[in-house]
């Protein structure tokens, strides 16, 4: 019978997506309540529309929180609340996701309403997709509480400074069970629920993950209804799927050209009959920042020998000056200047990088051989050797 309901409430849904492309003066409205605030917050609403991140933010010290807009069709939003500090007025950030949950945004009204501390279980009410959303974390229940259980002594043990680093590592993989039980379980409902937007969001994380084969996330994208697979959320997870597979290791890695930090153009198939490391990084990315030793260690003992490191600034602001201004001055005080540096902000409508090479986290580095073919993915700051250790397989140093 909930599967009946949700399938119709879904087919509403994609209904109301196609009327809202129209002009209209359908929107959401969203009102929300703390129960038991203390204090003074700030709630925050983020989301991506059409490719647009788009925030919603509101100062409140009585509990009582309200924002209005409009979506082009059902999507998910992060909804997050942080304490302001009542001398300085500056956000005081939680740890993870300790104080975030997630809601599906709708032309419709919104009410939710949680205990102060506890908005992991916020009630929320909305539209057709919200109620099917909601089944779904009923659906996942049992693993998802266990895996908020493990986070929070996992948080506890940081703040405390007491975590031991095998006790890291035990916590680490009780999580990691509880993420493939949610994961495994997400894609039996993304195979009951074609008609559905919470099964594309669903999708979306599986993809983003990385953890299964592509051709089978495809697979999934493929059976989906037409409807879904044609809305502006399904053509974005396409493009995402079409992404990742040109970036798995043994594809020839996808070709751009970008301005270069001397003005020049950069084209990567340029560099065709060397190797290239290519370095996904940002001047406000600390493990980023920490890994440049390394780099420059890289970049002098392989230069002489055919290696190409290229690095990818990823800056965060709105502003393309600014953007260029902290680029350029990381470069310089990183000691980078020995290799070459191309900007993602420049043209980022027409070359995303991290789009186009399913880079998820920062820093990242991916080896291409002489034939420009992708030979490893290197994620995170830590674990140099196994980096070193690739690039000695490739080159035979």
């Amino acid at each position: 019978m909930i599967k009946r309901l949700a399938f119709f409430a879904t087919m509403l849904s994609l209904a109301s997506c196609a009327q809202t492309k129209s002009p209209s003066d359908t929107k959401f409205s969203v009102e929300g309540k703390i129960e038991g605030a203390q204090g003074k917050k700030i709630v925050q609403i983020m989301y991506f529309d059409e490719g647009e991140r788009i925030y919603l933010a509101d100062t409140i010290d009585d509990g009582i929180f309200h924002f209005e807009g409009k979506v082009t069709c059902p999507l998910k939003g992060n909804l997050r609340v942080n304490d302001l500090d009542p001398e300085t007025g500056r956000i005081k950030m939680t740890i993870g996701d300790a104080g975030m949950t997630q809601l599906y945004l709708e032309n419709t009204a919104i009410n939710v309403s949680f205990k102060e501390g506890d908005i992991k279980n916020a009630l929320i009410t909305g539209g057709p997709v919200q109620s099917e959303f909601n089944e779904y974390n009923k659906f996942i229940e049992e693993p998802a509480s266990k895996q908020r259980e493990l986070m929070e002594k996992l948080y506890a043990g940081y703040r405390s400074k007491n975590l031991k680093p095998e006790d890291f590592q035990a916590l680490q993989a009780e999580i990691g069970t509880q993420v493939e039980k949610i994961t495994d379980l997400s894609i039996n409902y993304i195979i009951e629920h074609t008609d559905s937007y919470v099964s594309v969001g669903l999708l979306e994380e599986i993809a983003r993950r990385e953890g299964k084969p592509v051709d089978e996330l495809f697979a999934m994208f493929n059976n989906m209804s037409e409807a879904v697979k044609t809305s502006h959320v399904g053509e974005k997870l396409n493009q995402s799927l079409t992404y990742l597979k040109a970036s798995q290791i043994g594809n020839v890695a996808p070709d751009f050209t970008k301005k270069s930090i001397t003005g020049e153009d950069l084209t990567l198939s340029s560099l065709r009959g060397k190797y290239v490391l290519l370095d996904f990084w940002g001047s406000w990315c600390g493990p980023c920042r920490a890994s440049h030793p390394h780099l420059r260690e890289i970049n002098e003992k392989y230069k002489s020998h055919g290696l190409e490191i290229v690095s990818i600034g990823c800056e965060k602001n709105r502003s393309l000056e600014k953007c260029e201004s902290s680029w350029k001055t990381a470069v310089e005080k990183d000691g980078m200047q020995d290799w070459k540096h191309v900007l993602n902000n420049y043209d980022k409508d027409k070359f995303d990088l991290p789009s186009m090479f399913s880079v998820k986290a920062y820093p990242t580095k991916i080896l291409l051989d002489k034939d420009g073919k992708i030979v490893a993915k290197h994620i995170g700051g830590g674990n140099n050797e196994e980096l070193d250790q690739k690039l000695k397989d490739l080159i035979g140093l």
